[in-house]
This record gives C-alpha cells, structure tokens and sequence, in this order.
C-alpha cells in the first residue's frame, strides 16, 4: 500500500523522518479521502428491552422457523425438486428417500450421538445449533440413515456502487491497554501513523486514503492474569485520548470485546458514549454493537469481536479461525452455538444472528495472528480475515475498498526498526 518500492530499512528510516516535501513537487496538504457509509447493525440493538427472564426454546424457533425456507430452498436445488419433505412426526417404516430441516445439537459425550457419526462417515464440521437438510431415509432402531447434508449459505448479494480508487479501512484489535506497558511505543506510533504525522508528503497522502478505522474489541483489558488489579477508570480515560486523537482526522468505530466494560451477552450494546467525553465530541466517533454490519464505501462488512469464533473451537476441532469464519458463510449464521454456550439474549420472536445481507468481508478480532482468504460462495467472493491482538502483534490490517486486497501493517518495534509488511494477496 504504501512505500512498496522501498526495503524495510529504507521505509522506517523514511516513515520516522521529519516530514518533508518532494524535491519534484510543490507543498501540498493531504486531504482525508471520504467513502460512503451506512450502519446495518440497528438489529443488534436492544433499545432498553432487557427482559431475560424468557427461555431461550423460543429463539431457536425463530430461528428455525426463518432459516427453514432458505434451507428448504437449497435442497431442492440440491438434490431434485421431487425429493419429498418430511418432518420427524411424519417418518414410518414405509418412507422413502427424503429431505428433514432441523436444528443440529450434540448430545453428551458418554450419550451415543448419531451427529458424531456423521461426521466421521462424511468428514464434515457439524456446530450446534445450525439449521441444516439431511437427505436420507428411516432406518432400523429409529435412525435416520444420512446419505448428504445442506446448509443454508447466504442471501444472493446486493450491488453497491463500489469506490473505483484505492480507499481502505483499517481493523485493528485488542489494544489490551491494562497490559500494553510493552507496546505503548508501538501505540503512538499507530495513532501518529493514521493522524499523518509520520513521514514525508507521499507516505501522508497515502495515509489520507484511510477512511475509516475499526477497533473489534478488548481495548481496555485482556484474558490474562493480571497481576495486579487495573484500575478501569485510568484505562478508559486513556482509551478516550486515544479515540480523541483518531477521531479528529478519520471516522472511528468502537466495538465492544469480552473483557471490556460492557455487557457480557451477546449481542453487546455499544459502549455508552458517557465514558468518552472528549472523543464524543467529534461525530466522526461512534461507539457501535458487537456484532458490528455495515456498508463502506459500497463494501458490506460483518465481524464480531472473536468471541462466537472462540466459542466453535470451544464446541469442535476447528483450530483455524479462517475455517470457522469459512464455515459461518456455509451456515449462514454468525453465533449458531448462542444462546447454548455461547451467552445470548433471549430474543423471542426474532433472531438477530442470522446473516440476512452478503456480506463482502467477514472478520473476527482479538485472534492469535493475522491470516486472510477469500472464499467463493457461487461466484460472490468474500474475504474472510483474521485481526490479530495489537498487544502481542503490534498489527492492524488494511482492507482495500477498491479490490479487498489485506495488508497488515505492523509497529513492532525491534531497536528503533519499524516494520511493515505485506500479505501475498496484497502483493498480486
């Protein structure tokens, strides 16, 4: 993205100059680039309904009764519009071939499970709580004899006019600062880096691309052990200087993690704009839910802040959070283990999780490192992407609007050497 004709020493030797103009071209200020924006994420909100005393049966039925269609939908298409559709209760010794929609769940580990089964028959990742068509037939003992599986994936996307210049959004994650004593150097250097107050006039302009930034969470504390307790109010008046600074030269978007001041359920409301006195004051800073949609520069973004892709390792095999983040677009569904391991909201009547838009990039934050691919999902490419800690990497990612291209940029500080480094994607 930027200075990528020089070597990594020449970079940080120019991004740590005292800035300067162009022996070829006049003084000139860089303006902030703007793309177009639009929140998607009002379902997510609670709006003071905070009644949790319901059961959580009547979320799984919405949930069921809204995918069933879609799912229904994809069988047929799968597997011949003349396969007939049953429901358990219909099922005798007489029935042939045909197509069963229902929620998947695993049983207890010493309970046999028929899903386990399956899955080791057919090599296939089944998560609790997704709604899923088994093609089969009734078999002896009350088994469902499995022969193939659907899944819902997603709703054909929408055109956007998408930006035709570079234009990118920055994500970054788990800026941890009640233990970022180590990376404080790499911090400011973020902060001076995105208010253009390093290098000369190129690496500026370039920077002024940046439209917007993304913070996916954990930006006060951390998962772990702290040896002595943070003091809360310190650190969220430091988050408030930091948001303060990004805030008056780019839009920025704060979403809450599992270990901020926030609600633990899920979806988590935005964090009140009461605790940012200073950074309220700039519209251009917007304290957002988690799960946070939205549109961007004609570009649909979707992420949480890494607790529903923690939550499916917890539940099966997957390791890789771009597998399961693969997986949610199969699914169609972004927390299929809430509200059974994963905490939720007793929605009644609706089911917020359900990916009802296409999404152009899905991510999830506060991962162990930074990883991206694209997946195909008939013929609509997403681009799936792994934010790692900035705590422990120093790295954000950079997501081209123009062509979703992701750069992580890295203020890892080895002497007084700032590196930046490029994902083979980004290279092409």
């Amino acid at each position: 993205m930027i200075l990528d004709s020089c070597t990594s020493e020449m970079k940080a030797e120019v991004l740590l100059s005292e800035p300067k103009d162009s022996e070829d071209a006049p003084a000139r200020k860089a303006e902030r680039q703007e793309v177009s924006y639009e929140s998607l994420s009002s379902k997510y909100k609670l709006w003071g309904n905070k009644d949790v005393t319901r059961q959580y049966f009547k979320m799984y039925s919405a949930r069921l009764e809204r995918m069933r269609p879609v799912v229904e939908a994809k069988a047929k298409g799968k597997w011949g519009s003349d396969t007939t559709l049953k429901r358990l209760h219909e099922l005798d010794d007489e029935t042939g071939k045909c197509i069963i929609v229902g929620t998947l769940f695993k049983r207890q580990t010493l309970k046999p499970s028929i899903l386990k089964e399956i899955s080791e028959e057919v090599t296939l990742i089944l998560m609790q709580g997704v709604i899923c068509a088994v093609l089969g037939q009734e078999g002896s003992g009350g088994k469902f004899a499995v022969e193939d599986i659907c899944f819902a994936g997603l709703p054909e996307p929408v055109k956007h006019d998408v930006v035709e210049d570079d234009r990118y959004v920055v994500l970054i994650s788990g800026l941890e600062l009640s233990s970022s004593v180590d990376s404080l150097l790499s911090l400011e250097l973020l902060i001076d880096y995105l208010s253009g107050h390093l290098g000369h006039s190129e690496e500026q302009a370039a920077v002024a691309s940046i439209t917007r930034v993304v913070i996916a969470g954990n930006s006060i504390s951390c998962a772990k052990g702290e040896k002595e307790k943070p003091d809360k109010v310190k650190l969220v008046k430091e988050l408030d200087d930091i948001l303060t600074q990004i805030a008056s030269v780019c839009p920025v978007d704060l979403m809450p993690g599992e270990f901020d001041p926030a609600n633990h359920v899920m979806p988590q409301q935005p964090l009140h704009r009461c605790m940012f006195p200073k950074a309220a004051v700039y519209s251009s800073m917007q304290s957002v839910s988690n799960p946070y949609e939205c549109i961007i520069g004609g570009r649909v973004f979707i992420g949480m802040s890494g607790q529903n892709v923690k939550d499916i390792g917890r539940c099966s095999t997957i390791e890789d959070p771009l597998v399961a983040l693969g997986n949610l677009c199969d699914w169609g569904h972004l927390a299929p283990t809430a509200p059974d391991t994963l905490v939720s909201y007793p929605y009644e009547g609706q089911e917020p999780f359900i990916i009802d838009t296409c999404p152009d990039v899905i991510f999830a934050g506060n991962q162990d490192s930074f990883g991206t691919t694209v997946k195909d999902v008939n013929g609509h490419k997403v681009t799936l992407v792994s934010i790692p800690r900035f705590s422990d990497s120093g790295m954000c990612v950079a997501v081209n609007l123009r062509n979703l291209q992701c750069q992580p940029i890295c203020f890892s500080v080895d002497g007084n050497t700032l590196t930046e480094t490029s994902s083979p994607e980004a290279e092409k």
